[in-house]
């Protein structure tokens, strides 16, 4: 996720709107990654498949885009 996107995602979400993220890999960062990364960083343990600011503000769905729009369409008709 490039830097405008993720701005992109933080004012919507500051306007209230509905944020869906799709991944094919939606295990944790430290089960991807472990826990350091290529430059020897921690990765943070949230148990969360992307940036905690992302996963928390965004619904994130494990597939394709087809699927993300299916669990948007079937969260808006509840």
């Amino acid at each position: 996720m490039d830097d405008g996107t993720a701005f992109e995602l933080d004012y919507g979400y500051a306007l209230g709107k509905l944020l869906y993220g799709y991944m094919d890999d939606d295990r944790s960062m430290r089960e991807k990654i472990g826990y350091k990364d290529s430059e020897g960083y921690n990765v943070e343990d949230f148990n969360k498949p992307i940036n905690l600011m992302i996963a928390e503000s965004t619904k994130i769905v494990q597939g394709d885009f087809e699927l993300c729009i299916k669990r948007l369409k079937r969260d808006l008709t509840k």
